[in-house]
């Protein structure tokens, strides 16, 4: 891939307008012509953090980004259950994540699959405008999102910053989810370099508080309504529902803690949100218990189990491939130099 020009990098944001006939726009827009993708190396930077349970919130951080594009904020208001069945979302959208990063084929059979869904996805706007969730531009930033996510949670999760190699190795990983979901090629910056100017420029010129996002935000620390289980004798429901609320709020103050102090300032402010001192301090200390766990427990439990088996099954392939011969000519039982190769 070669890395596109300064004036591609502007492309995706340059439009007569936002709600432009989607249609009309995905003639002018070029495919990916790859049949098949290359797919993501699960013991690569992407995989390494994605891998992790810890990936949940970090693709909630993701989803509050896309949910600030008025495109998508619009489409999921209308058509996305994430404000009636928030959790039953979030597994959905991590489960589609993970085939992304560690499915194999399923990568590709869930990228087709994601498309054809959501082209449906149609609705007219209050101003009589088409929107339609296959917009280049909002389509191409759901995936785009997943970079600088990654990029500002690493210290809580790795407990250190990536180096210059790592995120430009994670941003190849990027784009290749972005070929496996089909967006259009020349929707998103081809380096890592040419990334965060156009970041920028959709934070200053596209991204909006839209309803959806500051619904988000607002009930990050809302738990939803807790049911108990009939067995439990009547006497004893009262304190249960107590103790299990007051256990669940604990998961809900660290994912909002993890979803707002991810995100840069100047996102904050357009989120109209506040972050201080005792915060940052909350969070880091969680996640400084969250990284002492992960080295004591064995990767089975601390990743999700298709990134477990695939990491697994990849360390196998590689130990298969540094036992490979380097040369099958080395060894010409006609030559008097020639050694077993075992």
């Amino acid at each position: 891939m070669t890395a596109m020009e300064s004036a591609d990098v502007r492309r995706p944001l340059e439009s007569t307008h936002l709600f432009a006939d989607s249609d009309a726009r995905a003639d002018s827009v070029e495919p990916w012509v790859q049949p098949v993708p290359e797919l993501v190396d699960p013991l690569g930077p992407m995989g390494t953090l994605f891998g992790q349970w810890a990936g949940l919130p970090v693709n909630g951080a993701a989803f509050l980004l896309q949910a600030m594009h008025p495109v998508i904020g619009s489409v999921v208001d209308r058509y996305s259950v994430y404000d009636t069945d928030p959790m039953g979302r979030a597994i959905r959208s991590f489960d589609a994540v993970q085939q992304w990063i560690f499915g194999g084929k399923a990568a590709i059979e869930h990228g087709y699959w994601l498309r054809t869904m959501h082209q449906p996805l149609q609705m007219t706007g209050p101003d009589g405008q088409h929107i339609s969730a296959l917009h280049p531009q909002a389509y191409a930033w759901v995936i785009a999102t997943s970079f600088p996510s990654t990029v500002w949670s690493a210290p809580l999760i790795l407990g250190r910053r990536y180096t210059d190699a790592e995120e430009d190795a994670l941003y190849r990983d990027m784009l290749r989810v972005a070929r496996i979901t089909q967006v259009p090629k020349n929707q998103l910056p081809q380096s890592r370099t040419e990334f965060w100017p156009y970041f920028d420029k959709m934070v200053d010129e596209v991204l909006e508080n839209t309803y959806v996002a500051n619904n988000i935000v607002h009930n990050l620390s809302k738990n939803p309504p807790l049911t108990i289980p009939r067995q439990v004798p009547k006497r004893l429901r009262p304190a249960i529902k107590m103790v299990t609320k007051s256990a669940a709020g604990i998961p809900a103050e660290l994912l909002r803690l993890t979803l707002i102090g991810c995100l840069p300032a100047n996102v904050r402010e357009k989120l109209d949100v506040s972050w201080s001192r005792a915060e940052e301090a909350e969070l880091q200390a969680a996640f400084r218990v969250y990284r002492g766990a992960v080295k004591a427990l064995p990767e089975r439990i601390t990743y999700a189990p298709l990134a477990y088996h695939a990491r697994k099954h990849q360390r196998i392939v590689n130990a298969m491939r540094k036992r490979e011969l380097t040369d099958f000519t080395a060894h010409d039982k006609q030559q008097p130099a020639a050694r077993c190769p075992f």
